[in-house]
């Protein structure tokens, strides 16, 4: 697996929601990932939890010791963060007052897009200068930080506890928050627990809108909203619904109120602290392009957004997730939990799973109800991913086909190149494993051998184990 782009964490400090659709829209075109916080209670916390690199901060409401406080905190954390200031007074003793405190710009609200836009600019343009930079992706390497709640996602990885290190700091506020991935990938657990950790005293609701048209639209709504009071709501896919459905939910959580047609004879219903969570399994990037998302609602969304990554792009969870799922089968089948092959992880880490870890739940299962006694058979494994590999298009990160892979190649590599990068990766994820990268490139074990023999930087660990000889 390739190792993910670092992208550079930019806090946003706003309680007007206004300004943070400003600045949101000014950063998406930029290369950085950003989050937002509004109640000054929990500022710190965010600060903490996942330490930013450039911070746009709102001092409206604040004296200037709470100002100092808050920036000196950032600075304690990062010493090289990035500090705008904004604030509806262009009085020039709290613009000096600001950059005596170390702020690198004051801007002046209601924000300007293309001032706004160039300071972040220049501020991600001054932070390449400096050391290489931290990101909300940098988190420790367990989960003693991780508040308990998040315990039942499983995963050990690297991106794994990024997604939760968000979803830690992101449970504290009242923002939307926005989780996007595949099928498969966890979203409606994650919303569940962020739900969970953010000790909201309603229930968790959730409700799919694909399909419905307007008046069954506004039935779900009218169902759901009483049952979540002062807790969450999950909409499913948002990305189903249609532009009009977009707006009137825009428009129902920035009024807090939702307004009924006369037709339904339904009364007005006041939305009372309701948390909003969507889901959604296309990136709404490419349904915004093509008009078929409301802009608003994408920029109050993405804010605070969270990337739940294809387990392709995540072998490492792939031994702690058939652990946990060999358990939770074994326990409700009634049967002792087996030991496996390690070559069953091999296998495992060489296919695409387009169903995630859903698909590897099943196929967990799956296997257990054929297990008796012994050692965990990988046949019951090997025969449904030989199936799926013959029907399933080869898949590639960022939902990109093969064909389409190739059709981006500029200049197309020489048949030779080609086959020396195929060969390669079909190493690389089968973990150099010879059998396992044979039967993949449909060739003789004995191929892969004379290859690695003639080739021997393609099997820089020369692990014999895992020649099988």
């Amino acid at each position: 697996m390739s190792k993910r782009k670092s992208l550079p964490l930019i806090l946003i400090i706003e309680s007007e929601e206004n300004e943070v659709l400003t600045i949101s829209h000014a950063l998406a075109n930029e290369e950085a990932a950003f989050a937002a916080v509004d109640a000054q209670e929990n500022i710190k916390n965010a600060i903490e939890q996942a330490p930013p690199q450039v911070v746009i901060f709102s001092v409206d409401g604040l004296s200037s010791d709470q100002q100092s406080d808050i920036i000196s905190f950032a600075k304690q954390i990062n010493p090289n963060v990035i500090v705008i200031v904004t604030s509806r007074s262009a009085d020039p003793v709290k613009i000096v007052e600001s950059m005596r405190l170390g702020a690198f710009d004051y801007l002046v609200k209601p924000l300007e897009p293309a001032r706004l836009a160039n300071s972040i600019t220049q501020a991600l343009r001054q932070l390449k200068s400096l050391a290489p930079p931290r990101s909300i992706d940098t988190v420790p390497t367990d989960r003693k930080r991780l508040p308990d709640a998040f315990a039942s996602f499983v995963g050990e990885s690297i991106l794994t506890l990024s997604i939760l290190k968000k979803a830690s700091v992101y449970a504290q506020q009242a923002f939307p928050v926005f989780l996007q991935g595949e099928t498969g990938t966890g979203k409606r657990l994650l919303s569940q627990l962020i739900h969970k950790a953010s000790g909201r005293s309603g229930d968790y609701v959730y409700i799919s809108l694909e399909g419905l048209d307007d008046d069954a639209f506004y039935r779900e709504f009218y169902g759901a909203i009483p049952r979540c009071k002062s807790g969450t709501l999950y909409i499913a896919d948002i990305s189903k619904t249609t532009l009009r459905q977009q707006r009137l939910i825009l428009q129902w959580f920035q009024e807090q109120k939702i307004y009924f047609p006369v037709n339904l004879n339904i009364p007005d219903l006041q939305i009372e602290e309701v948390r909003l969570i969507c889901g959604a399994v296309t990136p709404l990037e490419e349904l915004l392009s093509v008009g078929a998302f409301d802009q608003n609602l994408y920029y109050a969304l993405t804010a605070n957004s969270i990337r739940l990554s294809p387990l392709r792009e995540n072998l490492e969870d792939i031994p702690v997730l058939l652990d946990y799922f060999l358990e939770v089968s074994a326990k409700k089948q009634g049967k002792r939990v087996p030991s496996y092959p390690k070559e069953l992880v091999t296998l495992l880490k060489s296919y695409s799973f387009p169903g995630n870890a859903l698909e590897l739940s099943t196929l967990a299962e799956n296997a257990m109800s054929y297990y008796e006694k012994g050692m965990l058979s990988q046949s019951a494994f090997q025969e449904i991913i030989d199936a799926r590999r013959d029907k399933t298009p080869q898949i590639l990160p960022e939902y990109m086909s093969l064909s389409e892979a190739l059709s981006k190649c500029e200049p197309l590599p020489s048949f030779k190149v080609a086959r020396e990068l195929y060969i390669q990766e079909v190493l690389r994820r089968t973990e150099n494993n010879q059998s396992a990268a044979a039967k993949i490139l449909g060739i003789t074990r004995q191929a892969v051998n004379s290859y690695l023999s003639v080739h021997p930087e393609a099997n820089p660990d020369n692990d014999e184990n895992k020649s099988e000889n």
